[in-house]
């Protein structure tokens, strides 16, 4: 399991990731300029739930991968070495 210090960095660069604007962004406006302002902040803050839970299952389901297979840790550490 990642230490705390790793875990509350990874939260924080997400959080920073999910106020870059995209397609997520669009459709809050669209919902808040046709509904008002509440129904934009509902689905903002669903659009971030719903992308904090995918970001958390991914990380926990590579955690558990890479604890059972090292090699694959090894082998994927090293392609993105080799790709920078």
């Amino acid at each position: 399991m990642p230490s705390t210090e790793l875990l509350i960095a990874f939260f924080a660069t997400t959080a920073i990731f999910a106020y870059i604007p995209g397609p997520a962004m669009l459709y809050a406006a669209a919902q808040t300029m046709a509904r008002g302002r509440w129904s934009g902040l509902t689905a903002a803050l669903g659009i971030h739930l719903g992308g904090y839970v995918h970001v958390v299952a991914a990380a926990a389901g590579l955690s558990v991968l890479f604890h059972a297979v090292p090699t694959l840790y090894i082998a994927v550490k090293l392609a993105g070495a080799l790709y920078l």
